[in-house]
Parts: C-alpha cells; structure tokens; sequence
C-alpha cells in the first residue's frame, strides 16, 4: 500500500514537472517549430475503463488536421510504436475545428480478441490524409495501457507526456474501411 502511495506521489510530482517545463519552453517551442510538427495532446473522456464498455470512451482533439490533410480524418487504435491496428471512428471530413466524437461503438475487447493485443502500451490517434492519401498526419495522441488479465484499460500518462507517444512509421496506410 505504501508502495502504492509512494507511486502515485512520484508521478503527480513528475506529472507537475512535465507540465511546468512544457509551459516554460512552449513560446519557444512555437517559435522553433512548425504548428504540426509535434502531436497534441488527445483527451479521453472517461480516461479508465474497462475493456467491455461501449463506447470505450469519448475524445476531444486539441489540434486540427493541417489545412493540407483534410480530405479525411480518423481516429486509430496504434501499437506503442506507432503501427496501425485498427480504425475506432468511421472515417470522417476534417475541418479547421478540433475534432471531437464517441469512440467506436465496439468495446476494446473486440479489438484484443481481433487482433491478439496482449496487455501492454497503445497509442490512439487522430490520423488525417491529405488528397490523394500518400501523407498521413497525426494530428493528436495519446497513449492507454490495456491490460487484458485484468480486462481494463487507463490512459498512460507517463508513455503521453513524455515524448514516447507520437511515433510516425512511413509507410502508415489508411484502412480499407
């Protein structure tokens, strides 16, 4: 239990760091850095679940599709490295809005049983094309933990703000949805 305590304790201290430096160094950032160059951050509403529920849970973007990757959107269930697993939204037209929605009807459970997810780090992601879908952009992430022994699901913090999010394989494809 203390060991427990003494857990959380660390990552709300390494949370309020991480979130400290990114609000010191973020005028800087901009300034360096293309608006795209960097996911934003995806919110999950609930942030925990379990891996039956329906919908598994609702998003708000804090980033839009750049202007060049809006001929369509969507939100993607991704390995911890990035690979394209399945699609968690029908396929929808960007705007210059933020997109936000209700993840898939189907429960995380389907997507472990589909495709043989073991409890481990993955990445949900708005993916946005471009015209002639030979450029994906991932607009926003975020990383969950699934865990199938236990049959839930939480929203990774440490994976999300530490930079280990967001990896962008070249060869991403679109589903055939």
């Amino acid at each position: 239990m203390a060991h427990r305590i003494v857990r959380r304790a660390a990552l709300l201290l390494g949370l309020a760091g991480a979130m400290a430096g990114a609000v010191l160094s973020a005028p800087a950032a901009q300034a360096a850095t293309p608006h795209q160059s960097r996911p934003g951050l995806l919110a999950l509403d609930p942030g925990q679940g379990s891996l039956t529920d329906k919908p598994v849970a609702d998003y708000y973007a804090t980033k839009a599709c750049p202007s060049s990757n809006r001929a369509l959107a969507q939100v993607a269930l991704e390995g911890s490295d990035g690979t394209f697993i399945d699609t968690m939204t029908a396929d929808f037209t960007p705007t210059a809005t933020a997109p936000s929605g209700s993840l898939d009807t189907a429960s995380l459970s389907l997507y472990a049983l589909a495709h043989g997810l073991s409890s481990g780090d993955y990445q949900i992601a708005v993916l946005c094309y471009n015209d002639d879908f030979s450029n994906v952009v991932t607009a926003d992430t975020v990383t969950i933990e699934i865990d199938t022994a236990a049959g839930t699901w939480e929203i990774d913090w440490c994976a999300t703000l530490d930079g280990s999010a967001g990896a962008v394989p070249a060869n991403r494809g679109r589903s055939a949805a």
